[in-house]
């Protein structure tokens, strides 16, 4: 009898032991359902950030490059070499190239040093205008490669796209000085 008591015993333990097992079980499926919602609230709430930043940061690139076409169409209106532009490959890639015989290539291959020069300068005056809410800049001999009749257009197109900002130009070019300051005095009898 003790031995059979024993025996029930132990089926009763191990009956016991599956029960408590099998709470633990569905206490763990609970849990994990709870983690399987919060992993998609979370999936979902990076999913929509990632496509909004890559969405705006695209929007930004976007507008930098057309105030590109714009400034660099500005100063070589009428040059040989058309069509520099910035292509946007992904939200976060930039390229830099011209239109060359059905080709987007790069301009270091077909361009002077001082068309490669004010298409850094206008890519710089792109963020300006996009980034910059002090309205001052300062540009260091930022164009000693470019032509005489380039650098009046570089001036002229500081004047009308960048009216309210605060300029400090710095250069070694006596020239470039010279044809800085007779605009610069011209402008500004023009717009007393």
């Amino acid at each position: 009898l003790k031995k059979n008591q024993d025996s029930k015993n132990d089926e009763l333990n191990d009956a016991l032991e599956v029960i408590f097992k099998l709470i633990e079980r569905e206490k763990i499926n609970e849990e994990l359902k709870k983690l399987k919602m919060e992993f998609k609230v979370a999936e979902t709430t990076y999913n929509t950030f990632t496509r909004m930043k890559e969405d705006s940061i695209k929007h930004i690139l976007e507008e930098i490059s057309e105030y590109f076409d714009k400034y660099y169409a500005f100063i070589h209106g009428d040059d040989a070499i058309k069509n520099p532009g910035i292509n946007i490959k992904t939200s976060n890639s930039l390229r830099l190239g011209i239109h060359f015989d059905d080709d987007y290539s790069d301009p270091r291959t077909f361009s002077s040093e001082g068309h490669i020069d004010t298409m850094g300068l206008c890519i710089f005056l792109a963020f300006v205008k996009r980034f910059n809410k002090y309205q001052f800049i300062i540009l260091d001999d930022i164009i000693s490669t470019v032509d005489l009749e380039h650098k009046e257009q570089v001036i002229r197109l500081l004047f009308e796209e960048f009216e309210d900002y605060t300029f400090v130009i710095t250069t070694h070019n006596k020239l470039w000085f010279e044809q800085l300051s007779r605009i610069t005095a011209a402008h500004k009898k023009t717009n007393s």
